[in-house]
């Protein structure tokens, strides 16, 4: 397995999805998300543009989808100062625990703390939903109601997605991320 930065070399082409895929390999570039949290404007996520250790697999069978997978990745986490209000924080410290990074180093400037460290959870998440392809891009819907699209094509035995930068009513990302998987 391989992690890295991802080149500009992917073309979607589209292709049959059905069957297990497993996690070959990762990358990011350019990943970027701003958070929208009431009483707290501009929560941004920037992570570094690599992969460290992805893996998992997912299941394409009669347009449901089974996923699970595990991504880590270094980046910084930066909150306005006016986000202590709306998480009950004093201090940068404070706010640690509601940061997703593990040990983060904490710097404090004059208007807002930053989190340092590695972006991710510790255990696998699992996501099941519903599926559908149009062309070269798969459209899927979680469960719990999310909706993502990506870009993906399949040349025998390997499928390469690249996520599609989205916005929703909670987050803004953008920059993208391939991910290859074989059978």
């Amino acid at each position: 397995m391989t992690a890295g930065t991802c080149g500009a070399d992917f073309t979607p082409c589209g292709g049959e999805l059905s069957g297990t895929w497993k996690v070959q390999s990762g990358c990011l570039n350019n990943v970027s998300a701003v958070l929208k949290v009431p009483g707290c404007q501009g929560i941004t996520i920037k992570r570094a543009n690599e992969f460290i250790e992805p893996s998992g697999s997912i299941s394409f069978v009669n347009q449901n989808y089974t996923s699970e997978s595990l991504a880590k990745a270094s980046g910084v986490v930066t909150m306005p100062k006016e986000c202590f209000t709306a998480f009950n924080a004093k201090t940068c410290a404070d706010l640690t625990k509601n940061v997703e990074i593990a040990s983060p180093l904490v710097t404090e400037t004059e208007t807002a703390c930053e989190f340092r460290g590695v972006l991710g959870d510790d255990q696998p998440t699992q996501e099941t939903g519903t599926y559908t392809t149009a062309s070269t891009t798969v459209s899927f819907k979680a469960a719990d109601g999310r909706e993502a699209t990506s870009e993906y094509c399949v040349t025998g035995n390997q499928l390469t997605v690249k996520e599609v930068p989205s916005a929703d009513a909670d987050i803004v990302v953008t920059g993208f991320g391939i991910i290859t998987y074989t059978r």
